[in-house]
């Protein structure tokens, strides 16, 4: 896992300036204390950021914010509209545990990294990221761009939506087929399974 990770990086590269510990929602990882106190203690003089969007962060439990605390972890939040009336409740919050905070302007739009377009300008699209200076760790390999890492999610989804589409496709066209052989209950049925698997 991750904490294997920083370990193996450690043996590498010694000092690391900023860490920023992210990745879909870090809060919603059972192990987030466990890391953050890893990270510290590998990198002791790091500067270490948990990057959310801050919506789970007034249900973290206890242990969370004295974690936080006591290894001097900053928290960055992705400010997004759904967070407009939480904000000043949870700059309480971070307050409450003296924790050092940031927000990023307001984001009104999510950015698409995986389009199923093609591009036409790969190279000038590495340029202008944001995250291009920015190094990954994942599964216990090192790369400058994470999206590498995460396109098989993006893959997997898409095969799933194809399942589920061409099912939806197959059930509205032969709907009379489907009637009259009483497959209504295995039409449904295959309906949850391919809508579970996204």
């Amino acid at each position: 896992g991750i904490i294997r990770d920083l370990y193996q990086l450690s043996q590498f590269i010694e000092d690391i300036g900023v860490i920023r510990i992210l990745g879909g929602e870090p809060l919603l990882n059972p192990e987030i204390c466990e890391i953050m106190s890893a990270t510290r203690k590998v990198y002791a003089y790091s500067e270490i950021y948990i990057v959310t969007n801050g919506v789970i962060l007034d249900r973290m439990p206890e242990m969370f914010f004295e974690t936080c605390t006591e290894h001097q972890i900053k928290i960055w939040i992705s400010y997004y509209p759904p967070m407009i009336k939480k904000i000043d409740h949870l700059k309480a919050i971070l307050e409450k545990h003296e924790i050092d905070y940031s927000f990023s302007g307001l984001n009104m739009t999510f950015r698409k990294k995986y389009t199923l377009e093609p591009h036409s300008e790969k190279g000038k699209s590495f340029e202008n990221c944001f995250q291009a200076s920015c190094h990954n760790l994942y599964e216990g390999k090192i790369g400058v761009c994470f999206l590498p890492f995460v396109q098989k999610y993006f893959n997997q989804r898409q095969v799933e939506l194809g399942n589920l589409n061409g099912h939806i496709e197959e059930i509205y066209s032969g709907y009379n087929v489907v009637k009259a052989y009483n497959g209504k209950n295995k039409a449904i049925n295959d309906f949850n399974k391919y809508n579970e698997a996204l």
